[in-house]
């Protein structure tokens, strides 16, 4: 079960993560024609405008997937059915992908990158904070490049498994 315990876990992690920047985005003030808006009604309608769906869609699916999870028999006699459930909605989650495409597309990390070495320039540490920031870039590309490589490692055993139905292993 140890495999099976770690994934519950990081599932626990996402969908708290999820759930928590869902509810973020009501709180996220937005500019319009130069003026900050900071009302909490105006903020909700632009956010039904724009991401609402695929958050609400993308938490519903995390906390689906937790549930059954939950209350799913790992055991290899467990209903197939159960089974399908699950995979469906793993591969569901998929959606999280575009929303993460979508906040790198638009710019908002570049946007705090600017706030943060400005407020870093005031200080004096501006060119520390540079550093650091290209330093943290630089790793998560390098553990999301890892974590996808990873990824096609494992396809590529279980396809590989499936293929020879020989008992030799990894």
């Amino acid at each position: 079960k140890g495999s099976d315990g770690s994934f519950l876990y990081c599932a626990w992690f996402m969908v708290l993560f999820w759930s928590c920047d869902f509810i973020s985005n009501f709180l996220t003030s937005f500019t319009k024609e130069d003026v900050l808006v900071r009302d909490f009604r105006a903020i909700a309608m632009q956010y039904a405008k724009s991401w609402l769906f695929i958050d609400l869609s993308i938490v519903i699916v995390d906390w689906l997937a937790i549930g059954l999870q939950s209350v799913s028999d790992p055991s290899e006699t467990a209903n197939t059915d159960a089974k399908k459930y699950i995979k469906v909605i793993r591969l569901l989650k998929a959606f999280r992908l575009v929303r993460v495409l979508a906040v790198l597309r638009s710019g908002r990390f570049s946007q705090v990158q600017e706030v943060v070495v400005r407020r870093a320039t005031v200080v004096g540490v501006n060119l520390q904070i540079q550093f650091a920031m290209g330093l943290t870039k630089l790793v998560f590309v390098i553990l999301w490049l890892n974590h996808l490589g990873s990824c096609l490692w494992w396809v590529f055993v279980k396809n590989y498994k499936d293929l020879t139905n020989t008992q030799h292993n990894w």
